[in-house]
């Protein structure tokens, strides 16, 4: 690299990055430094055009994970669990109204017993009320 050899680069971004980082550890000036650089990769014809890496989503997968890269992760995860849990109490305390508005007898049968109308053999008929 201190010989002007970015071969072992494979984009400008890679150089930019490694030159602002060990510029910031030496503590130069790195708004100079980075001109400097500009300067000398727009000599070289490997770097002097950006990279095919710098361009635009090529379609809509590229643009959800480009999108999805740039989330606050720890913030969407809490916001989610905020909403899950007040989807979840809203839901438990409808359920509840439902359940104290409900009439606990309305699933019930006929109160007289239905002898079922099959006679298989094992058991006696039973006598109708009115004989």
């Amino acid at each position: 690299m201190e010989e002007g050899d970015y071969r072992v680069f494979a984009a400008a971004v890679y150089i930019k990055g490694f030159v602002r980082s060990y510029a910031n550890l030496l503590k130069l000036d790195t708004s100079k430094v980075m001109a400097d650089l500009d300067a000398e990769l727009s000599a070289t014809k490997e770097f002097s055009e950006p990279s095919s890496l710098a361009g635009s989503p090529r379609g809509l997968v590229d643009a959800v994970m480009l999108w999805a890269s740039k989330l606050n992760w720890q913030l969407v995860i809490v916001l989610f669990g905020g909403a899950l849990i007040l989807a979840l109490g809203f839901w438990s305390y409808r359920a509840w109204q439902r359940y104290q508005t409900a009439d606990p007898l309305s699933g019930l049968g006929p109160g007289l017993y239905q002898p079922p109308r099959t006679n298989v053999g094992e058991v006696l008929p039973l006598p109708r009320p009115n004989e």
